[in-house]
């Protein structure tokens, strides 16, 4: 497995109180220990490349706020959002080889589905 990192700026950034429907889903995700969004896997084209990867995911994160939004927990534990305007992310990238790529790619998710994620670090 590599880690690619791939550099994103997009517009808007700030800090505010979650709404209630952000409060709800993070509730949701933290008592059933799911993360909802996850899993996330497309076939990709034959030829596409490292850096068509990584200038999709750039793109996706410019244009987003949400997915450039982490979650600052104040001293009571009561967690807001903050929007980033920039940042790095990194990616994990599996050479499926002679595997079933369908399968390497199941392979992958269900290595993040136990992960305990960190919603103030982790993108």
């Amino acid at each position: 497995m590599e880690r690619m990192v791939v550099h994103f700026a997009g517009e808007g950034s700030g800090v505010a109180d979650l709404s209630w429907g952000q409060r709800e889903i993070l509730g949701a995700m933290e008592r059933q220990r799911t993360w909802m969004p996850l899993p996330v896997r497309q076939p990709l084209p034959a030829g596409t490349t490292l850096e068509d990867v990584g200038e999709w995911l750039r793109y996706l994160m410019n244009r987003h706020q949400v997915l450039r939004t982490k979650l600052r927990y104040s001293a009571g534990g009561a967690p807001c959002q903050v929007v980033h305007a920039s940042g790095d992310i990194a990616v994990d990238v599996v050479e499926a080889g002679d595997e079933d790529p369908v399968e390497a790619a199941r392979r992958m998710i269900d290595r993040y589905v136990e992960h305990d994620f960190d919603f103030a670090r982790d993108w």
